[in-house]
């Protein structure tokens, strides 16, 4: 995926636009990829992905993680 299609999907699960994605919306793109993933499940990935754990998830966070998937 190129850094313009990474920052389009990052920009689509940003559904208020600040730049960061929330834990509520980070449990959307995962419904959309995982329609069985549970409430706990989200939280542990939010979590993992939140490297500097201050409580969202910015766009370098976001591509560390979607390109180690």
């Amino acid at each position: 995926m190129s850094e313009t299609e990474l920052r389009e999907t990052f920009d689509h699960y940003d559904a208020n636009h600040d730049g960061l994605i929330q834990k509520s919306e980070f449990g959307e793109l995962c419904t959309a990829l995982d329609t069985d993933i549970s409430d706990d499940d989200v939280d542990m990935g939010f979590e993992v992905i939140d490297t500097d754990g201050n409580g969202v998830i910015d766009f370098n966070e976001f591509a560390a993680w979607w390109g180690g998937r």
